[in-house]
């Protein structure tokens, strides 16, 4: 082969070569350039999580609910009445808020401690024994603790309100059952009914028929079986006479005119006195009225005093 056919061999190579090269990029440029890799739709936004249901929790080791669910409180769903595994008693639940606490204007009988009234708000709802613990619960803890049983009057009945306690001994109690002591103010609120107005329980005017007080122009000469008389306007029984009812509350004689005035816990110093409401079957008029205030020490075992739980909600 003479140099001139190579020359144009390798010619017609290059040439070839540079139309292939040619119509490969031809074919690069019509090809649909690839896009972004599909994306999933995104879900559709999910509904709210129903949140838990409070009341199984709040209710676990202590208490059942009584009736269903056409007897819970609309407002938050509690049911409106519990019953404590342990004792058996009874409670009724009572609303948070705010009323006034202290003696109603024009009350001759208030004392100093009674005043200034003034309005206090319990931020909230919480639950009240539906009458004073018995002896026969107390006897039941009793057997349950090792317990000491208290010094009994004479005649007592296991339907009889358990007496002779002391506030430690009564706070022991409540601890074993689940629950604790009332504050003051949740007493009060709770005795009262519902009612600013009302001097008693029931009302403006005494009714020996509402209450076990003092003398025997209510029937009984002493003690009376617990829910012998009407109910408040809560479902309360005996909030008025039968035994004094030991407070969580140290006493102070000064607490309405400078105490805090919402969830009010009498003051925090460990005073050595606790506040007793409601008088007993030994009181006259004076110490039944709704804001009658008394004191206790809280190791000396007064021969009237008993008690009557209670439990706020979380």
């Amino acid at each position: 082969m003479t140099q001139w056919s190579r020359r144009s061999r390798v010619a017609t190579l290059l040439v070839a070569s540079l139309a292939l090269m040619r119509a490969a990029r031809a074919d690069d440029a019509a090809a649909p350039v690839p896009g972004p890799a599909p994306t999933a739709p995104a879900p559709a936004d999910a509904a709210p999580a129903t949140p838990p249901n409070p009341v199984p929790t709040f209710l676990k080791g202590w208490a059942e609910a009584v009736g269903d669910a056409k007897d819970q409180d609309e407002a938050i769903g509690f049911p409106r009445r519990v019953r404590r595994t342990k004792d058996g008693m009874a409670m009724v639940l009572v609303a948070g808020g705010t009323f006034a606490q202290g003696a109603v204007p024009g009350d001759a009988r208030a004392l100093p401690e009674e005043k200034p009234r003034r309005d206090v708000t319990l931020s909230k709802a919480y639950y009240v024994d539906e009458h004073e613990v018995t002896v026969a619960m107390w006897k039941a803890y009793a057997a349950a603790t090792g317990a000491a049983m208290p010094t009994l009057q004479e005649g007592t009945e296991d339907a009889h309100p358990a007496h002779g306690v002391s506030w430690d001994a009564a706070r022991a109690y409540a601890a074993w059952a689940g629950v604790t002591l009332p504050t003051e103010a949740q007493w009060e609120r709770a005795a009262r009914g519902g009612h600013a107005d009302f001097v008693f329980p029931w009302g403006a005017d005494d009714d020996v028929k509402q209450r076990n007080g003092a003398l025997d122009f209510d029937g009984f000469a002493g003690l009376a079986p617990v829910k012998s008389f009407p109910a408040n306007d809560y479902g309360l029984f005996d909030v008025a006479g039968n035994v004094e009812e030991w407070c969580l509350d140290a006493y102070d004689e000064q607490a309405y005119a400078s105490g805090a005035a919402t969830d009010p816990s009498g003051p925090a110093d460990a005073l050595p006195t606790r506040v007793v409401r409601g008088g007993c079957a030994q009181s006259l008029r004076p110490a039944l009225r709704a804001s009658s205030r008394g004191l206790g020490s809280h190791d000396i075992d007064p021969v009237n005093a008993g008690l009557r739980c209670a439990k706020p909600l979380p």
